[in-house]
């Protein structure tokens, strides 16, 4: 008796296959994750190459500053420089003149002149100096504010030299010497620092001769200041001038300039 036949077999049941969308797929992100890194690292680069290019233009900033700074402190004592070397000519000129009243007040004219930082020029022989019978001679030349040159006597202007402070000091000493910033009633009240150099007869064995006189150069604040101003300035960089006494001319702050000493902020315990 023959047995029935095997039933046919069951096809095995595949697993129904789960599709992932492209935003959620490994090679997604992949690909983000790449992009990522490499906008990562272009913006780790661009960034050290701001801060170094950033680091490079202050330190050719801070290089070009300090260089002006330099030169127009150069450019400021060569100023003075020629402003003494104007007033040490005057004084050899008027010593070899002597006497004649219209050869020196032509020296005076012609110093002023000749230096547009001098603004004044004053000499004074004592009377009886260089002769008993010597009247001596005091005159002022000065340029006003409209560029022409005016003149007079410092009597004329109300001034007696010989009890003046600047004058017993200068006949006193036998070093030139810068005063210090003082407002002038002959320049409107504007400040003006004087070169003053005495005059002597010629000395003898080494030692200085007699003085007789003295010569003055007068050169406006605002000239020296006006020097500075080319240069740039910043919470980092101040300018600041002092004078022979150390009395801040130039400062930022309007209550320290023309009023304040570096010694008396030194002593306060307050910083420039």
């Amino acid at each position: 008796m023959s047995s029935p036949p095997d039933p046919a077999p069951t096809p095995a049941t595949t697993p129904a296959i789960r599709r992932v969308g492209w935003r959620h797929s490994l090679r997604t992100r992949m690909a983000v994750s790449s992009t990522i890194a490499g906008v990562a690292m272009l913006l780790m680069m661009s960034l050290a190459a701001y801060l170094g290019m950033r680091d490079l233009l202050q330190r050719n900033v801070r290089e070009e500053v300090v260089g002006m700074a330099r030169q127009t402190s150069l450019g400021l004592h060569a100023t003075l420089d020629s402003v003494q070397i104007s007033g040490d000519t005057l004084a050899m000129n008027a010593a070899g003149i002597g006497r004649n009243p219209l050869e020196l007040r032509t020296l005076l004219v012609s110093t002023v002149r000749a230096d547009p930082d001098i603004f004044g020029a004053m000499l004074v022989i004592e009377p009886g100096r260089l002769a008993p019978d010597d009247p001596g001679f005091s005159w002022y030349v000065r340029r006003g504010v409209d560029g022409e040159l005016h003149e007079s006597t410092l009597p004329d202007l109300g001034i007696d030299y010989r009890i003046e402070p600047w004058y017993i000091r200068t006949v006193t000493t036998t070093t030139p010497w810068w005063s210090e910033p003082a407002a002038s009633n002959t320049f409107g009240g504007s400040a003006l620092t004087t070169y003053y150099r005495p005059l002597r007869t010629p000395g003898v064995d080494g030692e200085p001769g007699t003085a007789f006189g003295l010569v003055g150069l007068d050169v406006p604040i605002a000239r020296l200041r006006a020097q500075l101003a080319s240069l740039p300035t910043d919470r980092n960089l101040r300018l600041m001038l002092l004078s022979p006494e150390r009395l801040y001319v130039l400062h930022p702050d309007p209550t320290i300039r023309m009023h304040v000493t570096l010694d008396h902020l030194v002593h306060a315990g307050g910083r420039a």
